[in-house]
Order: C-alpha cells, then sequence, then structure tokens
C-alpha cells in the first residue's frame, strides 16, 4: 500500500508543471546591443527620452538605433516573445523625414518575423511569436538603405514568456586568428 501511494504521489507531482513566467527584455544586458550609433537603453529612446511611437508613450522597451544587433540566447523551452516595435518620436524633424527601419527577428540563424519598412510616425507593429524550441533569437533593425539619420528605433513591452532558463543576452562571438 505504501509503495501504491508514493508511485501515485511521483506521478501527481510530474504532472503539475511550473506556471510560465515573464522576463523583459530591458531586464537583460543591454551592453551586448551592436548599433550604429549610442547605446541601447532599458526603458528609453537611445537619447534618453521617454520611449514614444507615433505618439504613443511606453513605460517598458529598449531604446536602439538603426542598425543594431541583439543576440540573445534562449534554451529552447521559452515559450514565445511578445512586443511592438517602430521609430522613436525624438529625433528632429528634419531627421524624422528620412528616418526609416526594419525590424527582422531572426530564430536559430532563419527569420522568423519582420516588419518591413518602416517609416516615422507609423504605428507601432505587433510582435507575437513562438520561440519553442529556440536557442538562438536575434533581433536586428536594418537601416532600410538610406542611412541612418534619425533612425532611433524600439523594441516596446517587450517580453518572453518562459518555462525553463532564463534568456541571456550574449556578446558577438568574435574569432581570432591566434596563428
Amino acid at each position: 500500500m505504501k509503495k501504491y501511494f508514493s508511485t501515485l504521489l511521483i506521478i501527481l507531482l510530474s504532472s503539475f508543471t511550473t506556471a510560465p513566467r515573464i522576463v523583459w527584455l530591458d531586464e537583460l544586458d543591454l551592453s551586448n546591443v551592436d548599433q550604429s550609433a549610442g547605446k541601447a537603453i532599458a526603458n528609453q529612446s537611445m537619447w534618453k527620452t521617454p520611449l514614444s511611437i507615433a505618439g504613443e508613450k511606453f513605460d517598458r522597451g529598449v531604446g536602439t538605433h538603426a542598425a543594431s544587433v541583439f543576440r540573445i540566447k534562449l534554451d529552447g523551452k521559452t515559450i514565445s516573445f511578445k512586443a511592438s516595435a517602430g521609430i522613436d518620436d525624438s529625433a528632429p524633424e528634419h531627421e524624422l523625414k528620412q528616418a526609416s527601419a526594419e525590424f527582422i527577428i531572426l530564430g536559430d540563424g532563419k527569420i522568423i518575423w519582420r516588419s518591413g519598412i518602416m517609416h516615422a510616425g507609423e504605428k507601432a507593429k505587433q510582435i507575437d511569436i513562438s520561440t519553442k524550441g529556440i536557442k538562438s533569437l536575434i533581433l536586428r533593425v536594418n537601416h532600410a538603405g538610406d542611412g541612418i539619420a534619425g533612425d532611433r528605433t524600439n523594441w516596446v513591452n517587450a517580453r518572453f514568456e518562459v518555462k525553463g532558463a532564463d534568456p541571456v543576452s550574449v556578446k558577438k562571438n568574435v574569432n581570432r586568428n591566434t596563428s
């Protein structure tokens, strides 16, 4: 009888899984973001102004600049990445007139989401992608071929739904020839 209850207890405990938790993009180490100008900043534009896209303000996110690359290590158990992306309103008006960028997300080297070319004043584009099984996520912003003037960009309300290990930002892998 005791063995029966022990077995039943093991089965019951193994059927319970921990609830997913949220890890915000702005909580990761932003010093690993490579970008053409300035530094990525948590919860502000890269010019230290409130995050704002097409007049809408956001409390959470990461302010970057095109071109930028944000490499994130996942454990394959992360469930999803949800965010919005767009061009920040903080650039001077003459720069906003030519501001354009494209947001691209790669999972294990394959494009899994792209915004298309965006311009200043456009509403943020919504992102809701599955990251199940993915171990390497790259958040990329390209300058759309017209230079970087005004290309202050934001990943806002950006968060991971996580069941395994927390996502970790990683530095660019630099191969050094020691010979």
